[in-house]
């Protein structure tokens, strides 16, 4: 495995050695964990992402992900779960662009 000299350096240098520490003993030590609530954010960003990529409209994408009684509640021109459907796409583009970095820091906080 190759490490890059530049900013995130330590950050992947932490998680690597969090990753071997895993591949040896079974178990990792000390290893950063996200609130339930910002997992669950990161899964749906990626699944609304590889759904988006793989051609879904936002309706299908938030069908998907939230049942078709909650989608079919609003008009979906002006539901307020299309504006989170379209966050969640845009955080998955985020995650793919280099946003998952950010998983690597301590409690997956981010930098901006």
């Amino acid at each position: 495995m190759r490490l890059p000299f530049d900013e995130t350096t330590p950050d992947r240098a932490a998680a690597a050695l969090r990753f071997w520490r895993h591949m040896r003993n079974g178990k990792g030590t000390d290893e950063p964990k996200l609130a339930k609530q910002r997992h669950a954010r990161v899964c749906a960003s990626l699944r609304a992402i590889d759904a988006r990529l793989d051609g879904a409209s936002y309706r299908a994408i938030a069908t998907a992900l939230f049942g078709s009684r909650r989608v079919e509640r609003e008009v979906w021109r002006t539901a307020s779960l299309r504006d989170t459907t379209i966050r969640l796409v845009r955080d998955g583009l985020r995650l793919m662009r280099g946003g998952y970095l950010d998983l690597l820091r301590r409690g997956g906080r981010s930098r901006r």
